[in-house]
């Protein structure tokens, strides 16, 4: 970026360019207009269009255009449409670049990543997400290691959606690091690089959210190693955890495991933990198995769901029973005693009022979910809660049918 650099000579020579009429229009892609600031008169010619509502649907595909695809292919005598274009919905769907616009946009790299596995193969992909995007996790790794802290960095990600935002059009490097729009620039930043999506607006207010469920699997990605999953548990034995859960109804081997991860918390300096944070941690030791589909935080009219669990379409003979889980959390300024000097059982009987309320909010919670919502399906639905004790114990309830 210094005065006879490359970036400042490039847009100087295009400059120079349009000047002399040798170049009558520029068109530049990128992923981010991270730079522009810093270019200073070299850029003062361009104009950002990346938020134009006519060009929302430039660079994706649109729903009708998906549908014209798998017609095109004939896909619907392999696997069924409808159980198809769910999947694209939930993997690959979710983009939208103005607050004006409804439609939401197909990514096009993941559709034809899964429909060129299917047209070759004849049948799923082994992975439904392509490897190649998730070299977009180093990405959002360097974001969190450079720009923010981890604690930052959860919180956006464990509160599901972030705002309200002003989505900034330009920004330099300098501004990610310091200064009052620190915040909004890291967020357009992610925005930009596709790690967010517009999400809800209120009048001119905006706020993100991530997008589908394939860059949901790279925030989890990036959990997994803030929580240190490697550390608290072999991969082996996780996924025999896991597996006696999915397929004999026995949550006990991998509670052992969500309560040695919250251990390990304790000694570390993660001051940022709370309810959200319960349920993270949760969600990548089922991620790190990779037979589940996660739904988090899905709404209902009487308050959400913290995590549903079911069979996924490519392991579903792996699947005998779905979980809906409910998470709660008891601050350490919340329990009586001295949880650093009593033993579990000491402090359980000391604080048994205030566990048998989190149980039983938790409990109402998931008995509105299941009158507002259809969670019925071919596989056996289990519920059960869990209590989070500051961060060294854990409670946890099987809640019979």
């Amino acid at each position: 970026m210094h005065e006879d650099g490359y970036v400042r000579t490039f847009y100087k020579a295009i400059k120079d360019g349009t000047a002399d009429g040798v170049i009558a229009r520029t068109f530049i892609t990128g992923v981010s207009p991270i730079m522009l600031d810093d270019v200073t008169s070299g850029a003062n010619i361009f104009t950002i269009s990346s938020n134009d509502k006519d060009l929302n649907a430039m660079l994706g595909i649109t729903e009708e255009e998906v549908n014209t695809i798998l017609d095109y292919y004939k896909l619907d005598n392999i696997i069924k449409k409808e159980k198809l274009l769910n999947i694209f919905k939930g993997y690959c769907n979710g983009y939208k670049f103005n607050e004006k616009i409804t439609d939401t946009v197909y990514n096009t790299d993941m559709v034809l990543y899964i429909i060129k596995n299917i047209v070759q193969k004849q049948e799923y992909p082994e992975k439904l997400i392509d490897e190649n995007v998730k070299t977009d996790y180093g990405r959002l790794r360097n974001i969190a290691e450079n720009f923010v802290t981890k604690e930052d960095m959860l919180n956006m990600l464990e509160e599901g959606e972030v705002g309200p935002v002003e989505i900034k059009d330009r920004f330099n490097l300098e501004s990610l690091y310091k200064g009052d729009d620190k915040t909004a620039n890291v967020r357009s930043l992610l925005y930009y690089l596709g790690m967010f999506t517009i999400g809800k607006t209120y009048g001119n207010k905006v706020m993100l959210k991530v997008p589908n469920y394939t860059v949901k699997s790279l925030y989890w990605e990036y959990m997994s190693r803030v929580y240190e999953i490697d550390k608290a548990a072999r991969y082996e034995d996780l996924a025999k955890a896991m597996e006696t859960m999915r397929m004999e109804c026995s949550i006990e081997d991998i509670m052992t495991i969500y309560t040695s991860v919250i251990n390990r918390l304790s000694s570390r300096d993660l001051s940022y933990f709370n309810e959200a944070s319960c349920k993270s941690i949760f969600i990548t030791l089922a991620y790190t198995d990779g037979i589940y589909l996660i739904a988090s935080e899905r709404e209902a009219s009487g308050g959400y769901s913290d995590l549903y669990l079911k069979e996924n379409v490519i392991y579903k003979e792996y699947v005998k029973y779905r979980y809906m889980i409910e998470f709660k959390h008891i601050k350490v300024s919340e329990l009586k005693g001295d949880i650093n000097k009593l033993s579990y059982e000491e402090l359980k009987k000391l604080n048994k009022d205030i566990i048998k309320q989190k149980q039983k909010e938790a409990k109402n919670q998931l008995e509105n979910y299941m009158k507002e919502h259809n969670v019925i399906g071919d596989r056996i639905l289990k519920k059960f809660t869990v209590v989070v004790l500051g961060r060294k114990y854990v409670e946890y309830e099987t809640i019979d049918n």
